[in-house]
């Protein structure tokens, strides 16, 4: 796990800041003996203003690296910001396309319940017809004068649930010729 860190972010392992440090020590520490050796080996300061004119070209050219060395950076950091651009607009297309894929699979789910809703009313318009039917068969054997008004107020109350069931079905058709899965 500390080596999957490390690959990730160099810079804050504790690694690279002891590097830095030790890089920077040295750095100062070869500074001070420049200066150490210049005041004891040089004689007069017009010597050591001609020993230090001497490295002029030299801090031009690290003056020049480091200005190379910025310009660089600047590249670099742009061409990791198109590149993180790039991918935020592939995640929002991503992320676009599964909103949209959300929506639909709420819709199917919306029409799943209603085909399931359809269906459990059929089938309680199936069981009331079979009762009504029972009744008719109960009464043709009693005979149709001996049942008298019930027999008229089962009539209706079959036409009724007949109507009804017309109208579960013509729901039904409608909800399938509406399917968008047929599209």
């Amino acid at each position: 796990m500390d080596s999957n860190r490390r690959k990730q972010d160099p810079l804050t392992t504790t690694e690279s800041w002891w590097g830095f440090a030790a890089l920077l020590f040295i750095i100062v520490l070869l500074w001070t003996a420049s200066w150490f050796l210049s005041v004891n080996y040089l004689p007069d300061w017009q010597t050591r203003s001609s020993f230090g004119e001497m490295f002029g070209a030299i801090n031009a050219l690290f003056s020049g690296a480091a200005f190379a060395g910025v310009i660089f950076a600047i590249l670099l950091q742009r061409r990791e910001l198109m590149l993180q651009r790039r991918e935020l607009k592939m995640a929002r297309e991503e992320l676009t396309r599964a909103a949209g894929a959300q929506e639909r699979a709420e819709k199917a789910l919306h029409e799943q319940a209603k085909v399931m809703l359809l269906s459990s009313r059929l089938t309680a318009m199936s069981l009331l017809l079979e009762a009504d039917k029972k009744e008719f068969e109960l009464y043709q054997s009693q005979g149709m004068s001996a049942a008298g008004s019930a027999f008229e107020s089962n009539r209706r109350r079959f036409q009724e649930h007949i109507n009804e069931l017309r109208n579960v079905v013509n729901e039904v058709r409608s909800t399938f010729e509406d399917d968008p899965m047929k599209r």
